[in-house]
């Protein structure tokens, strides 16, 4: 008996060798699957939170776009009327040089019937000498031409009859 219970002792020698290798696989098993399932929820986390990453900055991008376009709108219509602006002031400069032109035309020709009519009588050309002398040699305290030769030649010298006064050049009175 020595012989067939020294086998069946063997065998379940074995048999325990076995069952500590099968249960030795089995945890090994059982932890891989347990580490596989933390990986892949791990995963699932990491896409969840990048996929919200992005809709949130698509969100934003999307924000900034409508913005820019907003922007871009007003600067449109700012640069439409600055356009306006700038040919509304355009048409400004050329009618006030057209009417500085009337004026100095009209200056012109009144000037001349002033001082033709002086010149045409001897009487009042006499008059206007005596007020050209006597603008030009009026002085201030400093000696100083005081009145300029301001002859209104629009108006005949004989309506106003008063020297037209003037502060010299950078004073004032």
């Amino acid at each position: 008996m020595d012989a067939s219970s020294n086998i069946s002792e063997e065998d379940h020698n074995l048999v325990d060798v076995n069952n500590k290798d099968q249960i030795k696989k089995r945890k090994r098993l059982m932890s891989n699957r347990e580490s596989a399932r933390r990986s892949r929820l791990k995963k699932m986390n990491q896409l969840n939170s990048l996929l919200a990453e992005m809709k949130k900055i698509k969100e934003e991008n999307d924000q900034m776009l409508l913005t820019m376009s907003l922007s871009n709108q007003l600067y449109l219509d700012m640069e439409a009327q600055n356009s306006v602006l700038r040919a509304q002031i355009a048409e400004l400069n050329y009618r006030l040089q057209t009417l500085k032109e009337i004026i100095n035309d009209v200056s012109s020709s009144l000037s001349c019937y002033g001082v033709c009519e002086t010149i045409n009588n001897p009487l009042l050309l006499d008059q206007y000498h005596q007020n050209v002398n006597y603008n030009n040699n009026v002085m201030n305290n400093n000696g100083e031409n005081y009145f300029s030769m301001n002859v209104d030649l629009a108006t005949p010298f004989y309506m106003n009859h008063q020297p037209t006064m003037a502060a010299p050049a950078g004073r004032f009175i």
